[in-house]
């Protein structure tokens, strides 16, 4: 593949993410696709075949994206340090506010067909195997994976929501709130980290 065929493949990604985002997969047309991408429609054909296959790489690439965004903030922490990897991803998902929204909504607005696909590549969030590895590193015994995958996906959950509402609602309001504080909001990730570690050394 040529390096012209290489930026107009990844220009029709880039205008696809951002219209699956915010229409939804069934309210995206190809045509208008093309349009935003600045191709004609054959060349969305030539490249992805199907709207359903482009929606695949799109959501692939999305996930490859917060993966890897993940995997170098841990290159960075401190060893088996949970709590301020927690918080780096975070204000990672902060500072890239816009891409994050968009990679979530298309997790959540997809065919049902390609939900299924994804999950059952992996289930968990993007580098929730890195903070799987923490966790176990931290807590002075074996856990069951069931364990391990609460404790990611309570964390997670918890970092994504903040960094969505925070982008989305908080940012444009007026009044002095609590959650407008980034310090805030970092320190009870902090704690929920604690919390987390506790209870699984406990029980």
């Amino acid at each position: 593949m040529s390096q012209d065929e290489i930026q107009t493949r990844d220009r029709i990604l880039a205008v696809s993410r951002l219209l699956f985002a915010e229409i939804g997969f069934n309210g995206t047309s190809i045509r208008e696709i093309a349009k935003q991408a600045d191709v004609n429609v054959s060349a969305v054909n030539y490249y992805f075949s199907s709207k359903e296959n482009l929606y695949e790489e799109v959501l692939k690439k999305g996930i490859a994206d917060l993966a890897s965004g993940v995997e170098n903030l841990c290159k960075t922490c401190p060893e088996g340090n949970l709590e301020e990897l927690s918080v780096r991803v975070f204000n990672h998902f902060l500072s890239n506010g816009v891409d994050t929204v968009a990679s979530f909504k298309l997790l959540m607005s997809g065919p049902e067909k390609m939900c299924r696909l994804q999950s059952n590549e992996e289930i968990g969030p993007p580098g929730g195997k890195l903070f799987k590895k923490i966790i176990q590193q931290r807590v002075e015994k074996e856990l069951p994976e069931e364990s391990l995958h609460w404790a990611v996906s309570v964390i997670f959950s918890h970092i994504v929501h903040m960094s969505i509402v925070q982008v989305c609602c908080i940012n444009k309001m007026d009044e002095k709130l609590p959650y407008k504080d980034v310090q805030f909001i970092e320190k009870g990730i902090r704690r929920l980290c604690r919390s987390i570690l506790s209870d699984l050394q406990e029980n």
